[in-house]
């Protein structure tokens, strides 16, 4: 796999929800709501013989919205955590991964999601920072 080409893909895909800011990865900025990939905290290679299979086991995706009060701010952040929907992160990875439309890797399954009220840029924000694992062909040199 690619890391860049895994990121670029998943940032494609995300711009196909309706309002949603995808900025380029590294951005010091994101005007919400906005999808924010973090670096991978680790990679592992060669899962399978000869180089047949890498996977980041946790590459996480934030998703950060307005936050004025709690009602709000969990009206706001709802959609993109349903399991259904036009929003729906993980409805938007797994339809990727049953038509195996991914280029870059083979999968990219959201494992987990957690909510959070953090301060971005002094402002508090209502951010869900989703748990995917990416699993996609080695490279042979």
């Amino acid at each position: 796999m690619i890391i860049l080409d895994v990121v670029n893909e998943l940032r494609a895909a995300l711009a196909t929800i309706t309002g949603l800011n995808v900025p380029p990865w590294g951005a010091d900025i994101a005007k919400p709501p906005a999808a924010v990939i973090a670096m991978p905290d680790s990679i592992e290679f060669d899962a399978s013989y000869r180089r047949g299979r890498d996977t980041i086991p946790d590459l996480q995706l934030i998703v950060i919205v307005d936050y004025q009060n709690s009602r709000s701010g969990f009206e706001a952040i709802a959609p993109y955590l349903d399991g259904s929907g036009p929003k729906s992160i993980k409805a938007l990875t797994a339809a990727k991964n049953a038509a195996t439309s991914w280029t870059s890797c083979d999968r990219a399954r959201v494992t987990s999601v957690s909510i959070d009220l953090p301060t971005y840029k002094e402002t508090t924000v209502v951010s869900a920072t989703f748990h995917l694992t990416i699993i996609g062909k080695g490279i042979t040199p």
